[in-house]
């Protein structure tokens, strides 16, 4: 699991009230949510949030989680394609072959949108002369 501050971190060491406040609002917690599970007030989550490397360190947890969602959600897909092939021919009811067919192509539908903007996306960047890897830094 994704941890809010590891010994490698060149940044300065967070508080043990500091690491709930990175856990719990990478998480999605709010404000006082993040501030009641670390004995705080929702005012000192707020100026804590204002210092931009702390914000930093909760997105960067934020980011851990979600690559990790997503990992997941890649595992699951082929799984997911299958079953959803397999049920249009072999559903009983002609209304669940329907609607597993247009879940299939609704779904390849959002793929190649999302591979359209990412191509679009690299291709900007190519032409202003960005580098991701330099601009954010290898991690």
């Amino acid at each position: 699991m994704p941890q809010p501050h590891s010994q490698d971190d060149d940044e300065s060491p967070l508080t043990p009230q500091d690491e709930v406040i990175v856990a719990a609002l990478s998480i999605g917690a709010s404000y006082g949510q993040a501030a009641e599970q670390a004995g705080v007030s929702s005012r000192t989550v707020a100026r804590r949030m204002a210092d931009p490397a702390f914000a930093q360190r909760v997105g960067d947890l934020q980011r851990q989680h979600f690559t990790a969602i997503a990992g997941s959600l890649l595992a699951g897909a082929p799984e997911a394609v299958s079953l959803i092939r397999w049920t249009m021919p072999t559903a009983e009811l002609p209304a669940d072959r329907l609607k597993a067919a247009a879940l299939l192509l609704r779904e390849m539908r959002h793929v190649h949108q999302l591979l359209n903007v990412d191509v679009r996306i690299t291709e900007i960047e190519r032409l202003a002369g960005w580098d991701p890897v330099v601009a954010l830094g290898a991690r």
